[in-house]
């Protein structure tokens, strides 16, 4: 039988971003989640999720979050864009999940950062931000291909 340190443990040590919200607040973020955005549990405790979304995707999450409070189905898996503590911005797929313990209402999230490997299927929106931002806020010289192997 597995103990409830063990459980933890295995929690916070996942391969995979876990947060849990309360009040669209961070009441939990596991280990792999702070790695990956640069967080300290400090930085983001008792914080709003909008603090860490990139400025354009925080209209999708407060339209979320009313649909949620009004108790209209949602989709479990949302594309954000994620700050990071250095500036730098991550493409997530995150799901969701609601559930209740001890009559409050939570919700988890599962966040994995899907990087590059997404981008043909994003918005140009999204895919254009992303590259200004890696273009313009690195000391590397970059290029990019298009599906032909051309660079563009």
């Amino acid at each position: 039988m597995i103990s409830m340190d063990d459980f933890e443990s295995l929690v916070a040590n996942l391969p995979i971003g876990v947060a849990v919200l309360q009040n669209d607040k961070i009441v939990y973020a596991n280990t792999y989640l702070l790695m990956m955005t640069g967080y300290s549990y400090s930085d983001v405790e008792n914080k709003s999720v909008l603090n860490f979304l990139h400025p354009d995707d925080k209209e999708i999450f407060i339209k979320r979050l009313e649909k949620r409070k009004k108790g209209e189905p949602l989709r479990n898996e949302v594309i954000y864009r994620i700050l990071q503590k250095n500036g730098s911005i991550i493409l997530t797929k995150v799901e969701t999940k609601d559930f209740k313990i001890q009559k409050e209402d939570l919700v988890l999230l599962l966040v994995k950062n899907i990087g590059s490997s997404m981008l043909i299927y994003q918005p140009l929106e999204i895919t254009s931000s992303l590259i200004d931002s890696l273009a313009f806020n690195n000391s590397f010289g970059i290029w990019i291909d298009d599906l032909n192997d051309n660079i563009i």
